[in-house]
């Protein structure tokens, strides 16, 4: 039994990539997949208790508008506090913000929409000390040529997460009812959010040596650099037009489900589908995503979305929803791994390592503005069924962009290269 358990677990390793990570990652790794626990246990149910509560499905537009604005500024914060303390202790005021945040819900379910900036402004808060960590974590612990198989195997856990907890979240809200269910679940959440602090505590507080820790910001020759250098402004271009289709993504479809047959367990069934559909689109992008290959992938998720979003035109039934969710939560992560990853692959080459903070959270105002700007395009259009479709066939159309950006900035780098070896050969010739 227990050489069985032994070669068990080489598969898994083998299959997940596992093998090819470092021990620093496992232990960050470990403690995401806990936040994401906590994150799948309620971060649909906010919606739909903003929803609920108000009766309109522009509130939660306006929640996650006020998340992604204090998503970007809090980062540029957050790495004020990391540079005079330390990343491990940004991580956990990110957590903190979490909990907080449940607290605060426990207490004011009732006057939710009047609450809403408040919860909008906390989940932005907490989300801007946490994701800076986040970046900050995996461009340290991988290398370029094994980023794709480590963003893989967050996202295929994430995706197991996803796939179990908001279905059994939705189970528990209706089956014991009304604001107690809320309750419940939230206090799960906050639990789950305390052992996570405590894992966090395992991880190094620097990842750089201490006696090289620097205390200065350099935000101006940052924004120097991605003004005049075209690597930079084009890298910073992708990300924000990545953003306009990404932000709206995250509740649109749950929004739409919602309105539909108003239903936490259809709600949390569907989350179960997009979380298989994940949890899938995961596990084939870890085995065949490469360096050489990324662009190609960008390119035939976008067509592929924009097929089935055409397919909305003939209806927009509950059936038709979840389908069109599946398939937007496989095909998703063709555009999010590659991208990400080139920008890893950005910050690898072009940035000082001791900026490369202020990089990481001027990327994340890039990308939260495009956020905002894809929920302005989305309140442009008409509440009803064929101003949400064409909505979301522009919001889809616009990710064409992101693979043509994504392909120059590869094509800068690569020319960069190219031209430090030229000067180097020169050097030695000389």
């Amino acid at each position: 039994m227990k050489y069985f358990m032994k070669r068990v677990g080489a598969f898994l390793e083998d299959s997940l990539g596992l093998n090819q990570m470092t021990a620093e990652f496992k232990k960050f790794a470990t403690m995401h997949c806990t936040y994401n626990l906590f994150q799948g246990l309620v971060s649909v149910y906010i919606t739909t208790l903003l929803m609920r509560v108000s009766g309109d499905g522009d509130i939660v537009k306006w929640y996650n508008m006020l998340n992604f604005l204090f998503t970007g500024i809090m980062m540029i914060l957050a790495v004020f506090v990391m540079r005079k303390k330390n990343t491990n202790l940004v991580t956990r005021i990110g957590i903190m913000g979490f909990i907080v945040l449940y607290t605060t819900l426990l207490f004011t379910m009732n006057s939710a929409d009047k609450m809403m900036p408040v919860f909008g402004i906390l989940t932005g808060f907490s989300n801007g000390f946490y994701w800076l960590t986040y970046s900050t974590y995996v461009s340290a612990f991988t290398l370029d040529s094994r980023r794709d198989v480590a963003l893989a195997f967050i996202g295929f856990v994430n995706g197991i997460i996803t796939l179990t907890m908001p279905a059994l979240s939705g189970f528990v809200i209706e089956q014991i009812g009304g604001f107690l269910g809320y309750t419940v679940v939230f206090g799960l959440s906050f639990g789950i959010a305390v052992v996570t602090i405590l894992l966090s505590l395992r991880l190094p507080k620097h990842v750089v040596p201490a006696e090289k820790k620097e205390t200065n910001t350099y935000y101006r020759r940052a924004l120097k650099k991605i003004v005049l250098d075209p690597c930079w402004r084009c890298g910073m271009s992708t990300e924000m037009i990545r953003g306009v289709r990404e932000g709206t993504f995250n509740f649109l479809l749950n929004i739409l489900l919602f309105e539909t047959v108003k239903s936490e367990t259809l709600m949390g069934f569907n989350t179960l589908l997009t979380g298989v559909g994940t949890i899938i689109s995961f596990w084939v992008v870890g085995r065949i995503s490469r360096p050489s290959n990324r662009i190609k992938l960008m390119f035939t998720a976008t067509t592929v979305l924009l097929v089935a979003a055409l397919l909305l035109v003939w209806g927009m039934s509950p059936e038709l929803i979840i389908a069109f969710a599946f398939l937007n939560a496989f095909f998703n992560t063709f555009i999010v791994n590659p991208s990400s990853s080139i920008f890893f692959l950005l910050i690898q080459k072009k940035a000082e390592p001791n900026a490369r903070e202020e990089y990481f959270s001027i990327k994340e105002v890039f990308l939260n503005f495009g956020r905002i700007l894809g929920i302005f395009i989305l309140l442009a259009f008409p509440k009803e069924q064929m101003g949400y479709v064409i909505a979301v066939i522009v919001l889809t159309l616009t990710q064409f962009i992101t693979v043509g950006l994504g392909r120059h900035t590869t094509k800068l780098l690569a020319k960069a290269d190219e031209e430090a070896l030229s000067d180097n050969a020169e050097s030695a010739q000389a």
